[in-house]
C-alpha cells in the first residue's frame, strides 16, 4: 500500500496526541502546545504516508469547532467587561486588520490576498487562553475577564469575515463596472447573505427547540446525539447550499440550540467528541504544517511572525490603556492576544478550499499561525516578569513615567481629603469574594478600604461612596496609600499567585504586626504562602467541600456536635 488506510492515520494521530501531550503536561506546558508540536514531528516522519482523509477529518473537526463555539457563547461572559469586550474587541479586530493588510501590501503579496491574511492574522487562540487562564485560575481576575470577552467577539467576527471575503473576491475578479457599482454589488451580495442567516435562523429558532424536545421525549441518549449532530450538518449543509460557509451554518446551530432548554444536556452529549475532535483538530493542524514553504521562505516566515506579535502586543496594549486599565492588565491581555488563533487555520481552510488562496498563501498563513500559536504559552508566562521589570527600571530610572504608567493610583478624589484610617480593613480585589468582605464590614460598621486596578469597579464603589482606592494592590506605595501601617489586617481576595506573594511582602514590610488573610485556589501553593508571612489561607472549594459535606450530614441526622467533629477533623488533615 502506498500509503495508511484511514484506520491506520487515526491511530497515528491518537498515539501522536497522547504521547506529545503527556510530554507536554510534564513540562508545565498546555496539551495543544504538546499536540501542535506531535503533529508537525509526524507529518515530517509520516507525512508521504499519511492519507488524503487527513484533510477531510480537519474540516469535520472545523465543523464541531464552529457549532460548539455556538453552543458555548455566552453573552453573559461579554457583559462583565462588555465595553472593553465590544468596542475595544471590535477595534482591535479593525486596526490589527489594517496595520496588517498595509505590511502584507508592502511584501507585494496582492491586494485581495493582504486583505484575507491580515484579517487572519488579527484572530487569536481562544483555546490556548482559556485554558492557561483556567489551569492558573485567573479567569476571574481582571484581565482574564477582557481576554475572555475580546476572544468572544473574535470568534464571532469570523462568521462575516466568511460571509464576506468570498463576495469580495468575486466583484474583483469580475471585470467592468467601475468602482462603485463593485462597492454597490457587495453591499447587495451581504445584504442577501445577512437575509439568508436571519431567514435560517428565525425558521431555526421555531424547529430547533420543537425537534429537540421530541427526541429528548424518546428518552434515549443515542437518539438524542444522532438527532444533534443531524440538525448541526442540515443546518451546515443548507447554509451550504444557499452559497454560504458549511462552517458558518454549524455556528449558527451552535447558537440556536445554545437559546433551548436541553443546551447544557446537549453539551454533556456532545463534549466528549468535542474534546476528542478538537485534539485531533490540533494534530491535524501540526501535521499540514507546510515545512517545505518554511524551509524556502523561512526569513519570511519568522520577520512577518515576529511583526505580527510584536505590533499586535502594541496594538492590544494602546487600546486597554487608552480605556482606563491599568499598565498591568494591558500586558497580560496583550501577550494573550499577540499570537494567531486557530481560526485562522478554519479561515485558511475555507479560502482554499473555495479557491479564495492560492497555494502559496495558504502556506504562508498556516506557517505563521502555528509559529505564533507555539509561542503564545511561553510569551503569557513571561507577562509577569516583563511588568516586574519595567516597573523596577521606571522606579530606579524615571520616577514620573513610573507614577504615570505604573502607580496609578487614583488621587481625585484623595486630594480633597487625605485618607483617615486607622485599625482599618484593607480588602485587595474586589471580585467575587472581596465584593461580599465589603459587605459583611459594612453592615458591621468596622472600616476598610478596597484596592483594586479595574476601573469599572474602582467607578461604581464611588457612586456608592465606598471607600476605594484605584491602583495595583502589589505595589508598595498603593499599600502605603491604603495605610496598611495603620491597618489591623488586608484581605488578599485577587486570585493571582504573584500578586499575593508580592502583597503579604509588601505588607509585612509596612506592618509587622498585621493579619494577613489569604485566597488561594491551589494546594501546592498554601505552604509558601504560609513560608511568607500568611496568617490564615482560605481555600474557596476546600470551604464549599465542608460547608457541603456537613449539609449531608446534617440530612443523615447527625447533630450539631458531630458534624463539627468531623469538619474539625477534615479541617485539621487539610
Amino acid at each position: 500500500m502506498s500509503h495508511f488506510s484511514l484506520l491506520a492515520d487515526l491511530i497515528v494521530i491518537l498515539i501522536t496526541a497522547l504521547a506529545f501531550g503527556i510530554t507536554a503536561k510534564k513540562f508545565r506546558q498546555p496539551p495543544i502546545t504538546g499536540y501542535i508540536i506531535g503533529g508537525v514531528a509526524t507529518g515530517l516522519l509520516l507525512g508521504k504516508y499519511l492519507g488524503g482523509e487527513i484533510s477531510q477529518l480537519a474540516d469535520i473537526g472545523v465543523a464541531i469547532l464552529m457549532f460548539t463555539l455556538g453552543l458555548e457563547f455566552s453573552f453573559r461572559h461579554l457583559a462583565r467587561a462588555i465595553k472593553v469586550a465590544v468596542l475595544g474587541g471590535a477595534l482591535q479586530i479593525i486596526l490589527c486588520a489594517a496595520v496588517f493588510f498595509l505590511v502584507l501590501n508592502f511584501l507585494s503579496l496582492g491586494f485581495y490576498p493582504s486583505l484575507f491574511l491580515a484579517l487572519a492574522f488579527s484572530l487569536s487562540s481562544t483555546a490556548i487562553c482559556v485554558k492557561i487562564l483556567t489551569e492558573r485560575g485567573e479567569t476571574d481576575t481582571v484581565y482574564g475577564e477582557i481576554l475572555v470577552g475580546i476572544l468572544l467577539v473574535q470568534d464571532l467576527a469570523i462568521v462575516p469575515m466568511m460571509v464576506f471575503l468570498p463576495y469580495l473576491n468575486q466583484i474583483l475578479t469580475v471585470g467592468g463596472g467601475g468602482l462603485l457599482g463593485k462597492i454597490w454589488l457587495l453591499i447587495i451580495s451581504l445584504f442577501k447573505s445577512g437575509l439568508v442567516l436571519y431567514l435560517i435562523f428565525l425558521l431555526g429558532k421555531r424547529s430547533v427547540p420543537y425537534v429537540l424536545n421530541k427526541a429528548a421525549l424518546l428518552k434515549s441518549r443515542e437518539l438524542f446525539l444522532v438527532t444533534v449532530i443531524l440538525l448541526v450538518f442540515s443546518l451546515a449543509a443548507v447554509t451550504f447550499w444557499s452559497g454560504l460557509s458549511f462552517a458558518a451554518g454549524a455556528f449558527l446551530a451552535g447558537l440556536l440550540i445554545s437559546e433551548t432548554s436541553q443546551n447544557h444536556a446537549v453539551f454533556a452529549e456532545i463534549r466528549p467528541l468535542r474534546d476528542l475532535l478538537s485534539i485531533m483538530f490540533f494534530v491535524i493542524l501540526g501535521m499540514l504544517f507546510p515545512a517545505s514553504y518554511l524551509f524556502l521562505h523561512f526569513n519570511l516566515v519568522l520577520i512577518l511572525g515576529l511583526l505580527v506579535m510584536v505590533l499586535k502586543f502594541g496594538l492590544v496594549i494602546f487600546l486597554i490603556f487608552y480605556f482606563g486599565y491599568h499598565l498591568k492588565t494591558a500586558l497580560m491581555v496583550g501577550t494573550g492576544l499577540a499570537g494567531v488563533g486557530e481560526f485562522a487555520f478554519v479561515l485558511a481552510r475555507f479560502g482554499l478550499s473555495n479557491k479564495l488562496l492560492t497555494l502559496e498563501s495558504y502556506d504562508l498563513l498556516l506557517a505563521v499561525t502555528l509559529a505564533t500559536m507555539l509561542i503564545t504559552p511561553t510569551s503569557m508566562s513571561l507577562s509577569e516578569p516583563v511588568y516586574r521589570f519595567l516597573k523596577q527600571s521606571a522606579q530606579k530610572y524615571s520616577p514620573a513615567l513610573y507614577e504615570r504608567w505604573f502607580l496609578r493610583i487614583d488621587r481625585k478624589k484623595t486630594e480633597e481629603k487625605e485618607l483617615d484610617l486607622f485599625n482599618h480593613v484593607v480588602i485587595c480585589g474586589h471580585g467575587r469574594v472581596g465584593k461580599h468582605i465589603s459587605r459583611i464590614l459594612t453592615l458591621a460598621n468596622k472600616p476598610f478600604i478596597v484596592v483594586d486596578f479595574n476601573l469599572k469597579v474602582v467607578s461604581d464603589l464611588k457612586k456608592l461612596g465606598q471607600p476605594v482606592l484605584f491602583g495595583d494592590p502589589s505595589d508598595y506605595e498603593v499599600l502605603c496609600y491604603a495605610r496598611v501601617s495603620m491597618a489591623k489586617a488586608i484581605v488578599i481576595a485577587t486570585p493571582d499567585r504573584h500578586s499575593q506573594e508580592m502583597i503579604i511582602q509588601n505588607s509585612l514590610s509596612l506592618n509587622r504586626n498585621i493579619v494577613i488573610i489569604c485566597r488561594s485556589h491551589f494546594e501546592e501553593d498554601k505552604d509558601r504562602l504560609y513560608a511568607l508571612g500568611a496568617h490564615s489561607i482560605v481555600q474557596p472549594e476546600f470551604e464549599a467541600g465542608l460547608y457541603m459535606g456537613g449539609q449531608l450530614l446534617k440530612i443523615f441526622g447527625f447533630s450539631a456536635e458531630e458534624i463539627g467533629e468531623y469538619l474539625r477533623r477534615v479541617r485539621k488533615e487539610g
